[in-house]
């Protein structure tokens, strides 16, 4: 678990995905991520700040990223959609990630190798 001090290394967190963040409202910022590392195959990670974000980011190849909002997360605009918490927003690699989040959020990523996904799916 990391507690962020600034929103620049918030996005750090994220290794591999180029994460950009800009805060949009005004105020100290303070976010924290919560993660875990399951060698090179999996990783996930829990994530919520107190600003509202606009937010820039891409799969690495041969990743997919997968994220959701907790039951208790306003809703937020993932690649120009609102998505709420009945919403699984996939992203594979080499695609980007453009969003904006609200104060409050409460997202789950998981990083995963495409390596663990069926060729069907």
């Amino acid at each position: 678990m990391a507690l962020a001090g600034s929103v620049d290394s918030q996005a750090a967190r994220y290794r591999g995905y180029g994460q950009e963040y800009q805060q949009l409202s005004r105020g100290p910022f303070e976010g924290l991520v919560k993660s875990f590392d399951l060698g090179g195959d999996f990783a996930g990670q829990f994530e919520t700040a107190n600003q509202d974000l606009a937010q820039a980011a891409t799969t690495p190849a041969g990743r997919c990223g997968v994220c959701i909002l907790t039951e208790t997360s306003p809703p937020c605009t993932l690649n120009g959609a609102t998505r709420a918490r009945d919403h699984l927003l996939v992203c594979p690699g080499g695609k980007e990630l453009v969003g904006k989040t609200p104060a409050g959020f409460n997202i789950h990523c998981m990083d995963l190798s495409c390596d663990l996904l069926l060729e069907e799916a």
